[in-house]
């Protein structure tokens, strides 16, 4: 049926009948939506943990934090909704990758949306009656918001705007977000606690962080809303951002390419274990359900600092690019520095100035969130390392099939015409100008997933490529009918 559909697109764009394309269109996506149901019908139920089930909306959740938030949610027996845009700051295929087997689970929805986008935010919760939102959303990463904190701006802070405005109408008394350790800036007194200054921030990722600490306070004070700010230390594990320096590392060491290293190396940071952060985030959503008057701010950190030449030693050893390691914290730092000297005089390092709004260390001082929430890491450095570098070389020695290399491509497509239809550093709406190729790259690529085994592991995902594609190529077919010239009288 998607075939037939597909060829009769084609005869459409070639004829530019576009009326008749955006028809097609809609029927292409009914059809996927229809094939991606009935794989979830099909589905083995998840097995589920003994609690009470609730619904909750995870904003970002399909990010690294986000997805394994989601997981535990749905191991849990609740149900789920996700909003993420999938935005280009890195990838968008590794977050549709993150998701890709949630996409067979019958408590799980997701919507490809921008937080900033009020009106079809709203839409979305006047479907569903959530008992928390975990607002993980955001753009991340202190570097590039130097490079365009307008961006920064609106999605972090009006967008964060936007969903305390929703919880307080659609009456979500639970409201968790995201904040960051960047708060602290440059603070010099260790450990960081959650009652020092955080006035001074060094970025402006973290003057929107900070903002959003006193948007979610107002909000607590003024209509009874449960807020929970959440400063996250340095994230790292299985499924990790590529921008974030243990993945990062991961990969070049493995590939045998060069790592950047800013500054000397002395750098610490808090790094604290995936699974640990999903503890803490659900343990404070547990805390925070039913209190009036409940405005808190926690510190979720590993309480222990790793300098960033430990970190590359680590990684290194676990790869076998270096010897002498050992427990790379017993080392002397002579001894580490001649480690990591042996490995810049093999090419694998890469000796850069330290950057703008990089700060010294960051500790977690995270008592607050042990006596209110019963946080409690037990993932230490290097087991996390280990852990993640095994995940990393278990995901090299899975073949990449031709037909999950399509559904990447079809998904970087779809990405790349969403975001010249979404919004702009401002929060504006962009004219995405659609042409006939947009048309036809879209019906091609939508012939080619369409020849998918559904059966496969990532059937369901196959079937939502086609149904998001299938959905812009209705957008473009209103777009050309509606640029099209007058016919003069």
């Amino acid at each position: 049926m998607l075939e037939e559909l597909g060829e009769r697109a084609e005869r459409e764009i070639r004829s530019r009948n576009w009326s008749g394309l955006w028809t097609t269109a809609l029927q292409m996506k009914q059809q996927a939506l229809s094939l991606e149901r009935s794989i979830v019908r099909q589905a083995v139920p998840v097995p589920t943990e003994c609690s009470p089930s609730r619904c909750y909306l995870v904003t970002g959740g399909a990010g690294f934090i986000g997805s394994h938030v989601v997981r535990r949610l749905l191991n849990q027996g609740h149900r789920v909704v996700i909003i993420d845009e999938f935005n280009d700051y890195y990838d968008p295929v590794m977050k549709w990758e993150n998701v890709a087997d949630l996409l067979r689970c019958p408590q799980v929805e997701l919507y490809q949306a921008d937080i900033r986008d009020y009106a079809q935010l709203r839409a979305l919760l006047l479907t569903e009656r959530f008992d928390a939102i975990i607002h993980l959303a955001a753009r991340a990463g202190v570097r590039p918001s130097l490079v365009d904190p307008g961006l920064y701006v609106t999605t972090n802070v009006l967008g964060t705007q936007n969903m305390l405005d929703l919880a307080r109408e659609f009456g979500v008394t639970n409201f968790v977000y995201a904040s960051s350790s960047s708060v602290y800036g440059g603070n010099t007194d260790f450990p960081f606690s959650e009652i020092q200054n955080v006035d001074r921030p060094v970025s402006p990722y973290a003057a929107t962080k900070k903002a959003n600490e006193l948007q979610a306070a107002c909000y607590s004070r003024l209509y009874q809303l449960a807020a929970s700010g959440l400063r996250f230390f340095t994230v790292y594990g299985p499924g990790g951002r590529p921008d974030m320096a243990v993945r990062l590392f991961i990969e070049k060491l493995e590939r045998g390419e060069p790592i950047p290293l800013y500054g000397d190396g002395s750098f610490e940071r808090d790094y604290t274990y995936v699974d640990d952060i999903v503890d803490g985030v659900l343990g404070v959503v547990n805390a925070a359900a039913g209190r009036d008057g409940w405005n808190e701010v926690f510190n979720l950190g590993e309480s222990d600092t790793t300098s960033v030449l430990q970190l590359i030693l680590m990684i290194a050893g676990e790869l076998g690019k270096v010897n002498g390691a050992g427990e790379v914290k017993r080392l002397s730092v002579d001894s580490q520095r001649k480690l990591i000297d042996d490995l810049a005089g093999r090419g694998l390092i890469t000796r850069l100035p330290a950057q703008l709004g990089d700060v010294p260390k960051t500790y977690a001082d995270i008592s607050k969130a042990r006596q209110m929430t019963g946080y409690r890491p037990k993932t230490s450095i290097a087991e996390g390392i280990h852990k993640t570098v095994r995940w990393h070389l278990q995901q090299q020695n899975v073949a990449i099939e031709p037909n999950r290399k399509r559904i990447q491509q079809a998904l970087r497509l779809q990405c790349a015409l969403r975001s010249r239809a979404g919004l702009d550093s401002v929060g504006r709406r962009k004219d995405p100008a659609y042409e006939p190729t947009d048309a036809s790259n879209l019906a091609r690529t939508l012939g080619d997933v369409s020849s998918y085994d559904y059966g496969q592991a990532d059937g369901a995902l196959a079937c939502r490529t086609q149904r998001e594609l299938a959905d812009i190529l209705c957008d473009v077919a209103v777009g050309l009918r509606d640029a099209r010239p007058a016919a003069s009288g």
